[in-house]
Formats: C-alpha cells, sequence, structure tokens
C-alpha cells in the first residue's frame, strides 16, 4: 500500500500524541498516588503526596468510630474504638493510608489546602504541635475524616475580626468527622457568632473525644424568623458553635471543654451552650445526640440589658427534632451583667420552637450565678425553657425519657414569668435529684454518685470528677482539668509508649520471645531484640511486620512505625548448609544434549537440598542466564526445539513447613543445555514431483 505524504504526515502526529499520553499517564500516576513497585522487595507502594508524612506500612493507629458509638454508648461493654493496620499498597489519604501530618508546616498546608474534594480524604495527626505566636492557621472548609490519634494542638490563639463561623475548623461539612483531637491553651475570638474553640458550625459533621482547655469571645445574636425560614443563628458555644440544616443528626461523643466564655450579646435570646451553643433549622428536623460529655465552663454576658439563654451543656434553638443528653457531668459559674431576664441554667436551657424528642439520663449538673454588683451567690437551676408562645407549646409536648437526673444547688435562683422562663423538671414533673447541701444531698455526695454510676468503660478516669475539680473554672490554672485528665478520656488511644511483640511462626502459631517486649515512641529509629537461633542452621535475617514474609525485614525500628505492632522473625541458612544447588539431568544417560527427534524433549531437573529443613517447600523459576522471564515453576523443565538450547539457571527458595519464615532463596550456576539438528526425511510419502512441483 502506497501512503501519501499527508497520510504519513497524519500517522506521525497520532504516534507523537499517543507518546505524550502515555508520558502523561506516568506522570499523572506520580501525582495521583498511583502504585508503584519497590526494587527491593517486589512490593507495591503508593506513591505518596509530599506535603504528608505516612505510616510505615504494618503500622497501627486507633480512632474513634461512629458506626460503633451507639452501641458502646448503649453497652460498656463494647468498644467505641477501630484499629486500623497500614497498608502502603493502598491510595494515600485513605483509612488504611492516611495523610499523617507532624509538623506545623504540614498544618499549615491542610489548613490552606483541604475542601469538597477531600471528601473520601482521612488525616491523621501523628505528633503534637505547638504553636507559636501568630502561626496558627484555621481550616475554613473540612469534607473529611480528621483523627486526632490522642495528639495534641497546643497554643492555638487566633482573632477572626468580624468574621462568623470560627474555631480550629471553621465549617464541618455534613459526612465529615473530627475524633480523638485535643486543644491545649486554646484562644478564639470574635465580633462575630458562631465562634468556639473546635468547630465554628457543623453542617452535620461529627465531634467524637475531643477535649479543649481554653478561652472563647463571640458576639451571639439571632434573626427573629418563622416556621419555613432556616433561622439565622449566631451562637457560641464552649466546643461547638453551630449544628445547621434540617435532617442533620450530629453526635457529639465524650467530649469535655474547661473554657472561660466571654460573650457580649446583640439581642435578646442570644444562644450559649457549654459543649454546643445552639442551632440553625427550618423544618423540626435537626438533632443531637450529646453522649457522655463533661463541662466545666466560666462564662460572662457583658451586654448590658441584653440577656443571654444559656445551658451548661446546650441550648435549644430555632425548629429542631430529636435530642439527647445522656451520660453528662456539668459546673457552671456564670456572671450575669445585662441584669435583664435570667435564663442561666446548669445542663440545657432552649427556646425551641419544635423538638420532637428528648432524652435525657444519667445526668449531673451543677453551678452558680453571680449579678453584677451583688455579692450574692446563687445555684444554678438544671434546666429552664422559655415559657411563652410556640415554644412554650413545644416543652409542653415533646416525648421526654429521663432517668436518673441529678443536680446541686445551694441557695437556688428561682425561675419563673418574671424571667419568662420555666423549671423543665418541675414543670413536666421529672423524678430528680437536687441536692441542696444538707446531710445525704452533698455536692461531693452528687459527685460520689457521678463516680459510681457513669460507665467505667468510658469514664476512665472518673475519679477526677470531685467538687474541686469540678468547680475549678479557672483556664489558666494546672490543678484541676487537663486535657491528658478529663475524666471521660479514652486513654486506650496511645501517642507513645507503644509496644513491639517479638514472635516466632511455629506450625501456625505465634511463639512469643519472653521477655523480649520493646517499649518505643514514634520516630525512634533504636535496634530492636535479637533472637538466638535454634541451631546452627537458623541465621537471624531480621523482623518483619508482614506474616507472609513478602514485606520488607528490620534489625532497626522504622522511622514511621507508628502503634502497638507484632513482629515476626525471619530466619535463613546459612551457605553451608546448602548441600545441593545445582541443576541435573533428567535423562537417563545423564546428558544435557540430545538430537532432536520429534516428540521428544531434553529435560532439566533441580537438585536443591538445605541441611537441617526435612521435606520443605520449594518453590521455583526457570530463567535463561540473563534473561528475565520465567520459563517454568515446576522442580523439572524441558526443551524441544534448537532454538531453546542455551544456559540455563534455577531460582529457588526453601520454605521450611513448621517454620514459614525460615527459608533460604538462591540461584544455581548456569547449565548449558543444547538441542542438536536432527536428520531430514519426508514424512508423506504420497509427496512426487510432476509438472506442478518440477523447476
Amino acid at each position: 500500500m502506497n501512503l501519501t505524504n499527508k497520510n504519513k504526515l497524519l500517522i506521525y502526529i497520532i504516534c507523537i500524541i499517543a507518546v505524550i499520553s502515555m508520558v502523561a499517564c506516568v506522570i499523572g500516576n506520580v501525582f495521583n498516588g498511583k502504585v508503584e513497585i519497590d526494587n527491593d522487595t517486589g512490593i507495591a507502594n503508593v506513591a505518596l503526596n509530599s506535603n504528608y508524612s505516612a505510616f510505615a506500612n504494618g503500622s497501627t493507629y486507633t480512632y474513634t468510630d461512629l458506626n460503633k458509638v451507639e452501641a458502646a454508648h448503649s453497652d460498656s461493654s463494647k468498644s467505641d474504638t477501630s484499629v486500623i493496620l497500614v497498608d502502603r499498597e493502598q491510595n494515600h489519604g485513605s483509612l488504611q493510608n492516611p495523610y499523617v501530618i507532624n509538623s506545623l508546616a504540614q498544618w499549615t498546608f491542610f489548613a490552606g489546602n483541604t475542601g469538597a474534594s477531600d471528601v473520601d480524604k482521612v488525616y491523621v495527626l501523628g505528633s503534637d504541635i505547638t504553636f507559636s505566636s501568630g502561626s496558627f492557621t484555621p481550616v475554613p472548609y473540612f469534607y473529611g475524616k480528621f483523627f486526632g490519634a490522642g495528639h495534641t494542638l497546643y497554643n492555638v490563639t487566633y482573632n477572626f475580626g468580624s468574621n462568623n463561623d470560627c474555631g480550629v475548623f471553621r465549617v464541618l461539612h455534613a459526612n465529615g468527622i473530627i475524633a480523638d483531637l485535643n486543644l491545649q491553651n486554646v484562644n478564639i475570638t470574635s465580633t462575630g457568632g458562631r465562634v468556639a474553640t473546635l468547630v465554628g458550625t457543623t453542617n452535620g459533621g461529627d465531634i467524637l473525644n475531643c477535649h479543649a482547655k481554653g478561652s472563647v469571645a463571640g458576639v451571639p445574636t439571632h434573626v427573629n424568623v418563622t416556621a419555613g425560614t432556616i433561622s439565622q443563628s449566631y451562637p457560641v458555644g464552649g466546643l461547638i458553635g453551630r449544628a445547621n440544616g434540617n435532617g442533620i443528626k450530629v453526635y457529639i461523643y465524650r467530649c469535655s471543654v474547661n473554657v472561660k466564655i466571654t460573650v457580649n450579646a446583640a439581642l435578646d435570646g442570644a444562644s450559649v451552650g457549654g459543649i454546643l451553643g445552639g442551632f440553625s433549622g427550618s423544618d423540626g428536623t435537626a438533632s443531637s445526640m450529646i453522649y457522655d460529655c463533661v463541662a466545666i465552663v466560666d462564662i460572662t454576658n457583658n451586654s448590658a440589658g441584653i440577656d443571654i439563654w444559656f445551658g451548661g451543656i446546650v441550648n435549644y434553638n430555632t425548629f429542631i427534632g430529636e435530642q439527647a443528653i445522656e451520660n453528662c457531668v456539668s459546673y457552671i459559674k456564670a456572671t450575669d451583667n445585662a441584669l435583664h431576664r435570667v435564663s442561666w441554667s446548669s445542663l440545657f436551657n432552649g427556646w425551641a420552637w419544635t423538638m420532637s424528642k428528648l432524652s435525657i439520663k444519667n445526668v449531673f449538673s451543677d453551678g452558680i450565678l453571680k449579678f453584677k454588683g451583688n455579692s450574692k451567690v446563687y445555684g444554678l437551676p438544671a434546666a429552664i425553657y422559655y415559657c411563652e408562645n410556640q415554644a412554650l407549646s413545644a416543652i409542653s409536648n415533646v416525648a421526654i425519657t429521663s432517668e436518673n437526673l441529678n443536680w446541686y444547688a445551694d441557695n437556688e435562683f428561682i425561675v419563673g414569668n418574671a424571667q419568662a422562663t420555666l423549671d423543665v423538671y418541675v414543670y413536666r414533673s421529672l423524678a430528680n435529684t437536687k441536692y441542696t447541701g444538707a446531710a445525704g444531698l452533698t455536692q461531693e455526695d452528687m459527685y460520689n454518685k457521678a463516680q459510681s454510676d457513669l460507665p467505667s468503660a468510658i469514664w476512665q478516669q472518673s475519679g477526677n470528677i470531685t467538687p474541686s475539680y469540678m468547680s475549678n473554672t479557672d483556664v489558666t490554672s494546672t490543678a484541676g482539668y487537663t486535657v491528658d485528665n478529663a475524666p471521660n478520656r479514652n486513654t486506650n488511644i496511645k501517642t507513645e509508649d507503644f509496644k513491639i511483640k517479638y514472635v516466632n511462626l511455629e506450625n501456625g502459631a505465634e511463639k512469643e520471645y519472653a521477655g523480649s517486649e520493646t517499649t518505643y515512641n514514634y520516630k525512634d529509629t533504636t535496634q530492636m531484640y535479637t533472637p538466638s537461633g535454634k541451631d546452627s542452621n537458623h541465621e537471624f535475617v531480621g523482623w518483619t511486620i508482614d506474616k507472609t514474609g513478602n514485606g520488607e525485614t528490620y534489625k532497626n525500628i522504622p522511622s514511621d512505625l507508628y502503634g502497638d505492632v507484632t513482629v515476626y522473625a525471619v530466619w535463613d541458612v546459612p551457605q553451608s548448609s546448602v548441600s545441593k544447588e545445582s541443576i541435573i539431568s533428567g535423562e537417563s544417560d545423564g546428558a544435557f544434549v540430545k538430537e532432536y527427534s520429534d516428540g521428544s524433549t531434553l529435560t532439566l531437573r533441580a537438585d536443591i537440598s538445605i541441611t537441617g529443613m526435612t521435606n520443605p517447600n520449594i518453590t521455583y523459576k526457570w530463567q535463561k542466564k540473563g534473561e528475565g522471564t520465567v520459563l517454568g515453576t515446576s522442580s523439572t523443565y524441558s526443551i524441544a526445539n534448537v532454538a531453546e538450547s542455551g544456559e540455563y539457571e534455577l531460582h529457588y527458595t526453601v520454605t521450611d513447613k513448621v517454620e514459614p519464615l525460615w527459608r533460604h532463596s538462591g540461584k544455581t550456576a548456569a547449565q548449558s543445555a543444547e538441542i542438536t539438528p536432527g536428520q531430514l526425511y519426508v514424512k508423506d510419502n504420497t509427496f512426487t514431483i510432476d509438472s506442478t512441483t518440477a523447476p
């Protein structure tokens, strides 16, 4: 076929485009975390995003699992955490191979580059980070999963000016999760609303096992609305400012705060809460499940003549749905400079116009109230509500489930119509125990009961729930609450003193080397335990985290190893134990040369033997010398044609059946094998020479 110059040019262009596409694909694989092969181990590893770190293959990390929260909250015998085994073959940023943040630079990159495209991404804080003045950057919008792994952000200070949605994470979107993160000495300031230490606004995302100590300053307000319109609510909270949206169900589980809140309310009825400040909802479907939380709060309203509605755990506002406060403890020190309606409570408060259900169980609330220019100290009521209009209808008709309600109030401030408030426990005839300081009903009695009644599996440090601990609201004090000693903090999520367990695999069992366990910290590279071999045929190679034996081996702790791990001893044999390592002829005459004959082959046979191993498993790879193609994988290999003649090598691995990580890999010397040409003859005797075949 003749090609015109035009056609030749077209083909040339197509070829160039194909080459460019291939190059682009390779480059794309590098930047998008596609699989690469480690030339040393043969293990597939993905390309890493250089802006983050990664845990070593086989590391483990633990996180509070949202899917286990309800079960663990209801049944203390069940765990609320999951442990992930890191697999570097998975995409970087996945649950099995998360983006790891270890430094200020990595946090700053994370804060400036996360967004909607990260909805399936997982981030793990691998180390504590201490911020210096002006170095902290908040996260504007977060869609993924952030697991703090029990680590702490220290000295977080940020002034948001007049902006709304203020916190370490400004907006947490639906399906987003922040878990196991601590904030020590966090200070968030704004002249706007939706302000808190950790999250300014959650649009349905969940906050699990997070703990904060510090201060919040904001200007809570709201826009009066009618049903069917999402309220423009600007609450202030200790941990979370606002839960926003219809159809959301926010879990706030196992969290705690010791926070100083200062507000300058802009409108009567502004919403403030010790854990959650308030809501924005329009159709009565916004829900929150607040389980196993602690609030120690010092709050001051500095707005003259403008009141706030404050609940020690939460304030309920706008149009909301099912709510729960269960297994919670609070202590509130409130200072009211407004001198308007008195709407403060130690557990919850509210003026929500709808609420479908309310569960209050196993709660212990306490607090005091002071007024500007008045030296008297009053006890706070536990739960109050707005007693007019649609809010009164809401609290009158809501289905309430209550159990074990406890509160302390010496010299209680009595609410009533003058403050447009009602006592929910009284109004709804909820059985409760009021501690007043009398014999058997002291503050200490209540906190002792809290220690006894709260589930110990979650409240691992419940012994700290004492009058002196709870009433120390000074966020600069080291004598009371810290994120480390929070009564409900999950102490099983370790940040240091990880354990390496050393074992030998024998007959499918893991036999631990007694007294060998190593304690280490992330980034340690110290030498690992060196075991002694059973006999002279055992030569120690190193430790592997991959019990199949296909992973890397180590004698020093890998620098990126994290978490509690089990490692397995890998053994070889000394060369002196290799008694046979050759290729022998499989022919009866022992020859390596054979004349070609139709249907006949020349057979090569492996001759491998290791001293000390009884009937081991052997894998074979037959190759021509200098070529990488595997031609056969059995103990013999046959050639049949002249073209197959050449020098052959056998690569092999011998594995002990009792100890599968006692193995030896080797290669035989090259062996020549030759098929020589045979005699030529005519097979079909009907062949004749005639005029069609003759020249």
